[in-house]
């Protein structure tokens, strides 16, 4: 499946996937706003488990006044973790729940890479700089927004200085305010590929699904939720193949498990948590449910 990585959404998600995880409380999909920023800057085809962990970040960190979080990763060594250190992520916030510096550490406490965002007053972000591990710049993105009367973005432009590539997102919504197509533009200003959205009747959205060019369908993702609306399974097919992530939830309504299926390997990843529902510590296990890889969390707060 041809697919473009959106410059500046993309790897930042692909680096805090497993760190938002520390907001996975149970997602009901119940702010509008809040969904329509989350499918604004994410390709839930590529990861369609980010509206599980995503969803309740921004007002997590708002309710918490949280400043900092660091992703400390070991290696599993008879269940604990060892004292070998894998990588290292530190995520800082402004006072308006914005990531505003993300930054990848190596095993030695090297960095790796450093992103730094800027935002508009709607929270959007408008600049991202990436530099190397010498503090060199790898790249910069700058994002321009236009807008419908509802504040909706209409569409986004992204534009690269390294190589002075860009590329145009537009966005379509129906009279509820929901999000209902996403399309990815070429540079030729022909399209390179569409998604549609489909929501149930309380606003949860229940498909995704993408389509090529010309107009045949080339991926599919289905959300299926409890009767509290909690998510318990996501599918993902492409093609022939079918991935799929299964959820359960402790009393509190926290992600307590979490069941992945992808690409005929299983992984099973379990979740610790404080009093106030924010996450210590992850465990992700082989399918003998044997932790391999143990992440735990620290918070610095305003």
């Amino acid at each position: 499946m041809f697919k473009k990585i959106l410059f500046f959404i993309f790897l930042i998600l692909f680096f805090t996937a497993s760190l938002t995880g520390c907001f996975s409380s149970a997602p009901k999909i119940n702010s509008l706003k809040l969904l329509n920023k989350l499918l604004v800057q994410t390709d839930l085809i590529i990861l369609p488990e980010t509206i599980l962990i995503n969803l309740k970040k921004a007002e997590l960190v708002l309710k918490n006044n949280i400043k900092t979080i660091k992703e400390y990763q070991h290696k599993a060594s008879f269940g604990k973790a060892s004292e070998e250190r894998k990588q290292t992520i530190s995520m800082i916030f402004d006072n308006s729940a914005n990531l505003t510096e993300l930054i990848k550490y190596n095993e030695n406490s090297g960095i790796d890479v450093k992103n730094v965002l800027k935002y508009d007053d709607k929270g959007n972000i408008i600049e991202r700089i990436c530099y190397n591990a010498d503090g060199s710049m790898k790249f910069k993105e700058d994002i321009e927004y236009k807008y419908d009367n509802s504040s909706n973005v209409t569409e986004a432009k992204i534009k690269n200085s390294s190589d002075n590539s860009s590329m145009i997102l537009s966005f379509v919504y129906n009279d509820k305010g929901y999000l209902i197509e996403r399309t990815l533009y070429s540079k030729d200003g022909s399209i390179d590929s569409k998604q549609t959205y489909i929501y149930a009747d309380n606003g949860s959205l229940v498909n995704v699904t993408e389509y090529a060019p010309n107009g045949s369908i080339m991926a599919k993702v289905e959300y299926i939720y409890n009767e509290n609306f909690f998510i318990t399974e996501i599918k993902r097919t492409i093609s022939s193949s079918t991935d799929k992530w299964l959820y359960s939830y402790d009393n509190s309504g926290n992600v307590s498990e979490e069941n992945a299926e992808i690409k005929n390997k299983t992984s099973i990843t379990k979740f610790k948590y404080d009093d106030k529902r924010l996450i210590l510590q992850t465990d992700f296990c082989n399918i003998a449910k044997e932790p391999e890889i143990i992440t735990k969390y620290e918070y610095e707060f305003f």
